[in-house]
């Protein structure tokens, strides 16, 4: 005991303690390792997946051009700023959002979250919760023509290099798809295809690339693609 009544206490290291101290640094250090390496892995896998990423003016995103269901001009689709690259897009894969409700800045939130830029769809049409159902957003990615970063899987690199991300937004693992959604759905990927000449067979449900319910068991297929011939997308 001190001399103002204090216990004393032994501060000197026993052998048993210096043994776990040592144990717990070697551990702490593994831990931080192994943690810093899969850190490293998932920013190169989101990298990869997004390609090039999306150029800023005046340290903000451009603003994406949305366009209501009241008429969609097809230069909007067809003639982006950026002017239409012909060469690179082969492929439509169409998704849902997993979500009853939702509009493109929430999606665009949930990418960011996920590591990306920006919106990795490039075209987002609502369901009436959220945006108005048919309501089209032209997304940042289509008017810079850049890769999307939207398909999931092995191939996902090249999907995303050349296919054109179109995602309704909705749930079809638990609910059907609006008519004016399926219109507009059918009205934008028809224009897509007759003017990059993309065939029907190469006009795919993310689900049809990769395991995933997307969009889902109640997208109506059969019927989306005979809307599509009668369109004339052959």
């Amino acid at each position: 005991m001190t001399t103002d009544g204090r216990l004393m206490t032994n501060t000197r290291p026993t052998p048993g303690h210096a043994v776990m101290s040592a144990m717990l640094r070697s551990r702490r250090g593994m831990v931080l390792s192994s943690f810093a390496g899969s850190m490293v892995l998932l920013a190169s896998i989101l990298v990869l997946m997004e390609g090039e990423r999306t150029p800023k003016v005046g340290g903000r995103s451009l603003a994406p051009m949305a366009v209501t269901s009241s008429g969609v001009p097809l230069e909007a689709i067809t003639t982006p700023p950026a002017g239409l690259d012909d060469q690179r897009w082969t492929r439509i894969v169409v998704h849902h959002s997993r979500s009853r409700h939702g509009d493109a800045a929430k999606l665009a939130r949930q990418h960011q979250d996920m590591g990306l830029a920006s919106l990795g769809y490039h075209f987002v049409i609502g369901n009436g919760r959220g945006m108005a159902d048919g309501e089209l957003h032209v997304a940042e990615r289509w008017l810079r023509q850049q890769p999307g970063a939207h398909v999931a899987g092995p191939n996902s690199l090249a999907y995303n290099r050349d296919s054109i991300g179109v995602c309704l937004v909705g749930d079809g693992r638990q609910e059907s798809f609006g008519r004016g959604q399926i219109d507009r759905l059918v009205a934008t990927v028809a224009t897509l295809a007759q003017t990059l000449d993309i065939p029907s067979s190469q006009i795919l449900l993310h689900q049809d690339i990769v395991g995933v319910d997307d969009p889902g068991p109640l997208f109506p297929r059969e019927r989306f693609y005979q809307r599509l011939a009668e369109a004339g997308v052959r």
